[in-house]
């Protein structure tokens, strides 16, 4: 019995942490950031914004683990975060 309430237990914790892992998705939270204090029009821009810079050294635009890496590095990093600030202010305004 302690067993099967063990393996729930782990289970369930296992559930929780991946539906919270999906929550913390970095390019919304780096959306977020760069929209902070703004309206809701211009947060819906600067999706637009970091979808048209988010790009590859081909150019393309990045999807998946590439664009949430980016998005990582992206936060990690104040100056930079607060260059892609100004430059969507600049660009949305």
């Amino acid at each position: 019995m302690t067993r099967i309430i063990l393996t729930v237990f782990v289970l369930l914790s296992m559930s929780l942490g991946v539906a919270c892992e999906k929550r913390q998705d970095p390019c919304d939270t780096l959306t977020a950031r760069i929209c902070e204090g703004q309206d809701r029009g211009y947060c819906v821009q600067t999706r637009a914004f970091l979808d048209r810079e988010l790009t590859g050294p081909d150019g393309r635009v990045l999807t998946g683990v590439s664009r949430s890496e980016g998005c990582r590095l992206i936060l990690a990093d104040q100056q930079v975060l607060g260059a892609y600030a100004r430059e969507a202010a600049r660009r949305i305004r």
